[in-house]
C-alpha cells in the first residue's frame, strides 16, 4: 500500500466521523429518550456497527480496497484515527483525566465502544474481494 493510497483513505475518514455523529443524533432524538443509559449505550453501538459497515461498503465500492492486506492496514488506520479523535475529545474539550478515556474502552465496565474498534478493523478485510 503506497502512501498516497493511505492518505487517500485517511481523506475519507471524516466520513466515517459523519456517520458516527448521524448515530449519536439519532440516539439523542429518538430511543435515546425512552432507554436508560447502558441501553441507548447497547443500541447506540448496534445502529453505530451498521451505519458504519454501510458507509464501508460504500467505501469500498466506489474505491475498492485492492487487497485483504490493504483492507486490514485501511481498517487499522481508521480504528486509531477514531482512538485519537475520542481520546482528543475527551481530555481536551471535556476536560476529563486519562481514567475517563480508558474507562470508555474497559470491556469489563460494560463499555461496548470497542466492539465498533474491531468491526472498523476487520469489515474492510471482510468486503475485500481479492485474497493475501
Amino acid at each position: 500500500m503506497s502512501i498516497k493510497d493511505i492518505k487517500i483513505y485517511i481523506l475519507i475518514y471524516p466520513a466515517l466521523f459523519a456517520v458516527g455523529f448521524l448515530n449519536g443524533a439519532i440516539r439523542e432524538l429518538t430511543y435515546g429518550r425512552y432507554l436508560g443509559e447502558y441501553q441507548k449505550h447497547a443500541v447506540g453501538t448496534v445502529t453505530g456497527i451498521v451505519l458504519v459497515g454501510i458507509a464501508i461498503y460504500i467505501i469500498n465500492y466506489l474505491r475498492p480496497f485492492r487487497s485483504k492486506a490493504q483492507a486490514l492496514m485501511v481498517g487499522v488506520t481508521w480504528a486509531v484515527l477514531t482512538v485519537i479523535f475520542e481520546a482528543v475529545m475527551i481530555l481536551v474539550f471535556m476536560k476529563e483525566d486519562l481514567n475517563t478515556v480508558l474507562n470508555a474502552y474497559d470491556l469489563s465496565k460494560g463499555q461496548l465502544w470497542p466492539f465498533v474498534l474491531l468491526f472498523v478493523t476487520v469489515f474492510p478485510v471482510i468486503i475485500a474481494e481479492k485474497g493475501e
